[in-house]
């Protein structure tokens, strides 16, 4: 069982996890194990994994955010309890409307309940962005994921799928043909009017608005597609950092975003 003592798991720990296994080393990791407080490092690991049925190693704490919402046997959207801020969708029920709005309508109350009474709407609206993301760019909405968790003063989405990624999408359209990496294509994909459908398409606008408005929120945005990594990081300071790094690869694309209350609220919402 993790203590206070039980290391945390982390995106340094999924990187070098899976840097070690692309060069054919089995990882050495902490033998004390380690505590998973956040889906999003435990939902990146799995997404290296190449499985679709989410199994949890043994050197992860017994818990493990209750083995991942239950493996997330249950299909749709569904909170374990009343009021729970844990919620779901998965494949072909990305593009069931009434199940996102449904999805929306939980992530909205989970983030008032969370603390996030001001901006509760746009976080749900921002998580309609991101799995219309899916929809319309990977060519793969059978293996995409939506993931919600909120407790109090934090509120964290995970929106994955395992398609073409940000490159080969961006490709597609011919003022993108000359991006030569991932990392090129991410960030140009949080330029305003970026898409695959081109610069006088309804796609791309809304993107960098929400993402910067995200990463205000004391939040930390960590893209993931190909070989890199962008993060926008708003919770030290008050400027938005951006950080570009190559990574393991991963297939298709994943977006994790965290955003937290500062300490005061937080307490005043307890």
């Amino acid at each position: 069982m993790a203590d206070l003592f039980t290391p945390k798991f982390g995106f340094a720990e999924v990187d070098g996890v899976a840097r070690a296994r692309d060069r054919g080393i089995e990882p050495r990791l902490n033998p004390s194990g380690y505590k998973v407080e956040e889906i999003g490092p435990l939902a990146e690991f799995l997404h290296h994994a190449e499985s679709d049925e989410p199994s949890i190693p043994t050197w992860l704490d017994a818990d493990s955010l209750d083995r991942f919402f239950g493996a997330l046997s249950v299909s749709g959207a569904t909170s374990h309890s009343a009021g729970s801020g844990r919620a779901w969708l998965r494949g072909s029920e990305l593009s069931n409307e009434e199940m996102i709005t449904t999805f929306q309508q939980h992530a909205h109350l989970s983030a008032k309940k969370a603390g996030f009474a001001s901006n509760s709407p746009f976080i749900a609206g921002a998580l309609g962005e991101l799995i219309g993301n899916v929809v319309d760019h990977s060519n793969a909405v059978e293996t995409g994921k939506a993931l919600l968790l909120a407790k109090n003063g934090q509120i964290e989405l995970v929106v994955s799928d395992r398609g073409i990624g940000a490159l080969s999408s961006l490709r597609t359209c011919e003022l993108f043909e000359s991006l030569s990496s991932e990392g090129e294509a991410l960030t140009k994909m949080i330029e305003k009017g970026v898409s695959r459908f081109g610069q006088d398409s309804s796609h791309g606008f809304g993107f960098r608005p929400i993402f910067e408005k995200l990463a205000n929120m004391t939040g930390y945005l960590r893209f993931r597609s190909g070989d890199y990594a962008l993060t926008l990081d708003g919770r030290f300071g008050d400027k938005v950092s951006l950080q570009l790094a190559q990574k393991p690869r991963l297939p298709g694309f994943f977006v994790n975003v965290v955003c937290r209350l500062e300490k005061k609220r937080a307490d005043r919402v307890a």
